[in-house]
């Protein structure tokens, strides 16, 4: 007899808990539904642009969003959404890697066939004579400016990663990372940093400078990769 009214009183207890963590979990529910109701969406716009193409950097200047990678080098309008693929004659824009901007108001571009100087963008409206095939009138031109390539300093001109640093330009590349000064003028110069001066291999993805001036650079091929840190002469 005894036996049955504990074992009673244990399945009551048992049922009491069961109900209470059953409500509980009823109102954390409904806590998260609420909480969820409460955030508001009303800052979030999204908009998608140039989908399709494969994009590796952006920068943002004056309104506009220059954007670049595998298929070329483009600029949006922030305001409307509009955007025009910017062409050279000259230089390839593909794999366009890195863009950054000078005080100055030029825009450097890293791309597979070394860096370009580009100080505006015009409309073709007079067809011209050019090695590479010309371009279509209506087209949208970079007006390069400066272009360092193997012709003037490079090792290697395919550019993984462009950034600009205390007025030098760092372009990590296939062939190790170029630390290049006045590049806007007649005497620019081109240091060239990899495996012999310290870098864990050539091939360098992407590359920083911090606040010692010591150079990073993060490596990575099919075999492995890594950082290096190298500290050079300015």
């Amino acid at each position: 007899m005894k036996r049955r009214i504990i074992l009673k009183k244990v399945l009551s207890l048992m049922l009491i808990v069961m109900m209470v963590l059953a409500i509980r979990t009823v109102v954390i529910y409904d806590r998260a539904l609420m909480a969820e109701d409460d955030v508001t969406t009303d800052l979030i716009d999204s908009d998608c642009f140039i989908k399709g193409k494969e994009f590796s950097t952006v920068l943002y200047s004056d309104g506009f969003v220059y954007g670049g990678g595998a298929n070329g080098l483009y600029r949006i309008n922030s305001e409307d959404g509009s955007y025009i693929e910017i062409l050279n004659g000259d230089v390839s824009f593909r794999l366009v890697r890195g863009i950054v901007q000078t005080e100055n108001g030029l825009l450097w571009i890293g791309h597979n066939e070394g860096v370009s100087g580009i100080e505006g963008v015009r409309e073709r409206d007079v067809q011209e004579d050019r090695d590479m095939e010309p371009l279509e009138l209506g087209a949208y031109e970079g007006i390069v400016v400066e272009v360092i390539n193997e012709n003037n300093g490079m090792d290697d001109p395919r550019i993984n990663d462009l950034k600009l640093h205390k007025n030098k330009l760092y372009a990590a590349t296939y062939g190790g990372v170029g630390i290049i000064s006045g590049f806007d003028s007649d005497t620019k110069t081109v240091q060239w940093i990899d495996r012999d001066q310290g870098l864990i291999m050539d091939i360098t993805k992407t590359v920083l400078v911090d606040s010692k001036n010591r150079l990073w650079c993060g490596s990575y091929t099919s075999v492995g990769g890594g950082v290096s840190s190298v500290s050079y002469t300015h």
